[in-house]
């Protein structure tokens, strides 16, 4: 998704008839886009710190790990608001 949003946002800048204008958008798409991947591989990995340490607070908080479990299902059905408002619901700026 990340590759697409960020190609589309540099090609809507270009001038589609010049061949060296869409050149230059591509390049700069990807350029964008290989910065955001990394950023976000990095929150990702992140991810495999802070779930299983989630659990263990809520285990020694609550004596059950339903507090996790509730949170990240909270997070997970924003996120996929997020995701489906600005990309894939209709008239949306960058759908994908």
């Amino acid at each position: 998704m990340i590759p697409i949003i960020f190609l589309t946002k540099s090609m809507r800048r270009a001038n589609l008839s010049d061949p060296e204008s869409v050149r230059n958008a591509e390049m700069e798409g990807t350029k964008e886009a290989a910065a955001v991947l990394g950023f976000t591989g990095a929150i990702g990995a992140y991810g495999g710190f802070f779930i299983p340490k989630s659990f263990g607070t809520s285990i020694s908080v609550t004596g059950t790990p339903h507090a996790a479990l509730l949170f990240f299902i909270v997070f997970y059905l924003v996120a996929i608001g997020v995701t489906w408002w600005f990309y894939s619901r209709k008239n949306a700026e960058y759908p994908c």
